[in-house]
């Protein structure tokens, strides 16, 4: 029975690429929300500072609220961006340890985003 379990090879690499997948559409997701709220937020923030037809700013509509982190929602982006092309990278190459690296680090940046956000929220 020692002598078998030494030798054992992994055929298959479904830990792996399970690892990887979920890395891969997590961090993609987050930095594409946040981009996407930042170019909204961007968007709208120029547009506010155009007089609508009664002279009344546009940021006093709807469209305030959405002016509110832009720079915030930019941070997190990059921080995403990172991290996915960090998890690119670590897939491509194979590496297991970095990605798993990788994820912790995705994990922990996603508990923290959601901190940092309740915390702005409710403050």
């Amino acid at each position: 029975m020692n002598e078998n379990y030494n030798n054992y090879k992994q055929h298959t690499n479904v830990g792996f690429r399970i690892i990887s997948i979920f890395a891969l559409l997590l961090s993609g997701y987050m930095f594409v929300t946040y981009f996407y709220s930042f170019g909204n937020a961007t968007f709208f923030e120029t547009v506010s500072k155009i007089p609508s037809g009664d002279m009344v700013p546009l940021d006093e509509s709807y469209y305030k609220e959405t002016v509110k982190y832009p720079v915030r929602d930019f941070i997190y982006g990059a921080v995403f961006l990172i991290l996915f092309i960090w998890a690119l990278i670590s897939t491509i190459g194979r590496s297991v340890k970095s990605l798993s690296v990788c994820l912790v680090s995705l994990i922990i940046s996603c508990v923290a985003v959601f901190f940092i956000n309740e915390i702005l929220t409710f403050a």
